[in-house]
């Protein structure tokens, strides 16, 4: 069988393959960006993922030079694999056997220097060692016919060389990934930042496949995943089906590893014939684990008013940071830091201080959590009330939570049901 491959090639000098990975079948051999890497292809013509296979006279093994570079052949010359010229045209690091897998239409890539060495992707990129076990899929590839010679920049056809069947199609899929803002969520310090230097990773989960694990850091330019922003990605995968759930994984490096996500939107487009489909995850959540995380679709965010009345009796009012949850029928909001919605100087004795938030919706209001961190001097704080508006407060009829008490150490939190309404604030 390897002679039939190599009379394959001899025949078909000037003809370029792609290589594509058993284990994982969206992922390609190319050198895009100058590198050599295995992945996903951004174009099905990308010269960068075709190979012309060039047989070393009088012997069974092959030299693989890449049509997008100038004289760029695969070679393990210095103990890795690359691709770039050749020092010695007669390099054995730049020459492989194509040896053929029984009864499939895959075959292993080994090289002639170091013939213990195979071509793989088993920890997630492309390496060149020792096969593990002898079924390693990772191991095997299939050589790909490209029929045609395409300009640069025009597609060029592909078709299946061992089955005769089509390609498979690919789709473009763009993540918009929004983080919130710096005041949402909690922090015991006060000083929530919503943004991550963290390394984040996603997983598209589909009713047919999942994609690998893409990190996101490694496409984007600049401070990613900042407060407030929206980072957007795009890569390109087989046929995922319905996009169902997200996976997301932090490495919780960097001074503030935290994040804040507000949603994350989906576009999956056919590539054949551009239909779009949309997919919204809304999050609206702190990620702080450092474990991979997956998350549903989730409901739209609401908007919930609040207003916060001190009482009015000596040194009611406190500087401390001041921190908020809604629970109900149908879950509960993150704890939320008061204070950096609020213009001036907040919870001074009796005053009322509002605030707008978008938050989970948490279905039928049950109770509250409201605290504060004991920060700042004399913090103690005399809570008069609380009023609760969900969606509105024109035309929708507060939910009111009576306190009349201090928190101060060592109570320095109340959790209120709602009640009749009171109008005195002393």
């Amino acid at each position: 069988m390897l002679f039939m491959l190599l009379g394959l090639l001899q025949t078909e000098a000037q003809e370029f393959k792609q290589i594509q990975n058993r284990w994982k079948p969206n992922q390609y051999l190319h050198n895009e960006g100058g590198a050599l890497q295995v992945g996903p292809l951004g174009a099905p013509g990308w010269h960068s993922a075709h190979w012309e296979f060039i047989p070393v006279a009088g012997t069974k093994f092959v030299q693989i030079k890449n049509r997008f570079g100038n004289n760029y052949y695969l070679h393990n010359e210095y103990g890795k694999i690359q691709v770039g010229p050749l020092g010695n045209a007669d390099w054995w690091s730049a020459q492989w056997e194509l040896v053929a897998v029984p009864g499939t239409e895959y075959v292993q890539i080994r090289n002639r220097f170091r013939p213990n060495q195979f071509v793989h992707n088993q920890n997630g990129q492309i390496e060149v060692g020792p096969v593990g076990a002898p079924g390693w899929y990772s191991a095997q590839w299939k050589l790909i016919q490209v029929s045609g010679q395409a300009k640069p920049g025009s597609p060029a056809k592909t078709t299946e060389s061992a089955t005769g069947a089509p390609p498979e199609k690919t789709f473009s899929y763009q993540l918009s990934i929004k983080t919130g803002s710096s005041c949402e969520g909690s922090s015991y310090l006060g000083e929530e930042t919503a943004g991550t230097d963290s390394e984040v990773s996603i997983r598209l989960i589909g009713t047919k496949a999942s994609s690998d694990m893409l990190n996101l850091n490694s496409k984007l330019k600049g401070d990613a995943f900042e407060a407030k922003q929206t980072d957007r990605v795009s890569f390109q995968d087989r046929d995922l089906g319905d996009i169902v759930q997200i996976e997301i994984k932090k490495d919780g490096q960097g001074t503030g590893p935290d994040w804040f996500v507000d949603k994350i939107d989906v576009q999956k487009t056919d590539n054949s014939t551009q239909q779009k489909s949309n997919y919204t995850f809304y999050l609206n959540q702190w990620v702080k684990t450092t474990n991979s995380t997956v998350f549903n679709p989730g409901s739209p965010p609401i908007k919930y008013i609040v207003e916060i009345n001190t009482s009015n009796v000596t040194d009611a009012g406190t500087d401390a940071n001041v921190y908020l949850k809604i629970r109900g029928n149908k879950g509960e909001t993150d704890e939320i830091r008061l204070n950096s919605l609020i213009s001036g100087d907040a919870f001074e004795r009796f005053k009322t201080d509002k605030v707008e938030l978008l938050a989970t919706d948490v279905g039928t209001i049950s109770s509250i959590t409201i605290r504060h961190d004991n920060s700042h001097t004399n913090p103690g704080w005399h809570l008069a009330n609380v009023k609760v508006y969900k969606g509105s407060r024109y035309g929708t009829t507060p939910i009111f939570f009576d306190a009349n008490r201090w928190l101060e150490s060592p109570n320095l939190s109340a959790t209120l049901s709602p009640g009749p309404e009171k109008i005195d604030m002393k």
